[in-house]
């Protein structure tokens, strides 16, 4: 019963978050078009487009990734993945997981 209380609460707050994050996309697209538009007229950049651009980027990685996870929307390779049994599936997604996102 704590578990199901947790893991309800993370999905909640995953949703939340990533709804929210979603925003930031906005932010990102508006940044490399104000650095694009202005390398193309003046012929120069900005100092602080590329860690703008950067740091909004990682920040939508790894807030949305609950959320890309919650529902399913991650990017994954499915030729052996469907093909295995479940706990296989998940033990694989849990190492990948770990792997990948905890760096």
């Amino acid at each position: 019963m704590i578990i199901r209380t947790f893991v309800k609460t993370v999905d909640t707050i995953n949703e939340w978050v990533g709804k929210t994050v979603m925003w930031l996309f906005l932010a990102l697209t508006a940044s490399v078009l104000i650095d694009m538009f202005t390398r193309l007229s003046h012929r120069s950049m900005h100092v602080w487009a590329f860690d703008v651009n950067y740091m909004i980027y990682s920040v939508n990685f790894m807030l949305a990734g609950g959320f890309c996870m919650l529902h399913e929307k991650h990017v994954r390779v499915d030729a052996f993945y469907l093909m295995m049994p479940l706990r296989a599936q998940a033990i694989l997604e849990i190492i990948f997981y770990l792997v990948l996102l905890f760096p």
